[in-house]
């Protein structure tokens, strides 16, 4: 309980960090089409549960139908109900369950952790509605095979390690230093300090012309405790960023 209520506080002071000062933009939840890759047939339609609920919940359920009826559902989010034994580890990785009765498939569920350039969500799930009759069923599994998660406008480096981001530009802003970074996967990301970066809870907390400095909260492998280190990163000589196809970090910065 000591070290759950720790990581509690760090998580409020990184937020705190990270809100601070900033200029709030006005936000709208991404429609469907934005989050991921999906072909919904002629006559068919997608609609969203509990859509007044976008701010208040980390996650999105949706169901693809065809008049009142329900073919598929499919989850957004980081925590999916799938059995931990079968859920994919890698980036990407896509795995299907399907359950069997008398030759044929009576329920038919996949999911995928999304390419670490997907900002969100990390996992999506879907699933064949049970009461489907075999020619239904088939349309669903159809719909199932064609999702896939999305390049977005945004890129989290968050779910980037940070030993794998290459630093490779910075300059002054119209508000703050910005700084660019490549990624494994070919491509170049934009950040401000105060922006989360790297899976080891990462914050950008300063930025000059010539290096960014980030902290880092880890979990100590003997003890179970809570640490923090200061990571210096210095601007290699001869790095160029690609600042005018470049995309942004997730997530709002914060303005100085």
């Amino acid at each position: 309980m000591k070290n759950f209520s720790f990581f509690l506080l760090i998580m409020a002071l990184l937020w705190s960090a990270h809100a601070h000062g900033e200029e709030v933009e006005e936000r709208h939840p991404p429609k469907i089409k934005e989050l991921i890759d999906i072909h919904i047939p002629d006559g068919f339609f997608m609609e969203e549960r509990n859509p007044d609920a976008n701010d208040i919940m980390d996650f999105r359920v949706f169901f693809v139908k065809k008049s009142k009826k329900a073919y598929v559902g499919i989850y957004l989010g980081g925590h999916p109900q799938f059995p931990d034994q079968e859920k994919p580890s890698m980036p990407g990785e896509r795995k299907r369950l399907a359950t069997h009765e008398n030759g044929r498939i009576v329920h038919e569920e996949i999911l995928i952790k999304t390419p670490r350039y997907v900002s969100w969500p990390v996992f999506i799930h879907a699933w064949i509605i049970d009461d489907l009759s075999d020619d239904e069923r088939l349309i669903g599994s159809q719909i199932l095979e064609t999702i896939s998660g999305k390049l977005q406008s945004r890129i989290n480096l968050a779910r980037y390690n940070r030993e794998d981001l290459a630093l490779s530009g910075i300059r002054r802003g119209k508000h703050s230093w910005q700084a660019c970074f490549g990624t494994p996967d070919g491509f170049h990301v934009t950040t401000y300090k105060g922006q989360h970066m790297g899976e080891d809870f990462g914050l950008i907390v300063n930025i000059e012309d010539s290096s960014v400095t980030v902290k880092e909260f880890f979990e100590e492998q003997e003890q179970g405790d809570w640490s923090e280190r200061i990571i210096k990163m210095d601007l290699p000589r001869n790095s160029i960023c690609d600042w005018k196809n470049s995309v942004p970090n997730y997530g709002e910065h914060q303005m100085e």
